[in-house]
């Protein structure tokens, strides 16, 4: 396989010129993606706080059906009865 030695021409050219472009490419698509986010603040507020409200609805339902449950199982659970101790002689 033969080695490359020489550059084509102009390519050192296309190539500063492409390495001066992509920063200023990049300074542009950040101010076009905060200028969008800040376009679309009030709808990405409204989903976060609506996601966040249907998270600790779950919560609350599961912590309320725990609870109902642990109720249900102490109102059904057997209680001791004391009896009055007897004597050894068998005196009252």
């Amino acid at each position: 396989m033969a080695a490359i030695t020489e550059e084509p021409p102009g390519i050192s050219a296309k190539l500063a010129v492409v390495r001066d472009a992509v920063p200023a490419a990049f300074r542009t698509a950040k101010s076009d993606d905060l200028a969008e986010i800040d376009a679309r603040s009030a709808t990405l507020q409204n989903t976060v706080a609506a996601t966040l409200n249907q998270g600790f609805l779950g919560i609350f339902a599961v912590s309320g059906i725990v609870s109902l449950a642990g109720l249900v199982l102490v109102l059904v659970y057997p209680r001791r009865v004391r009896t009055a101790p007897t004597s050894a002689r068998g005196e009252p």
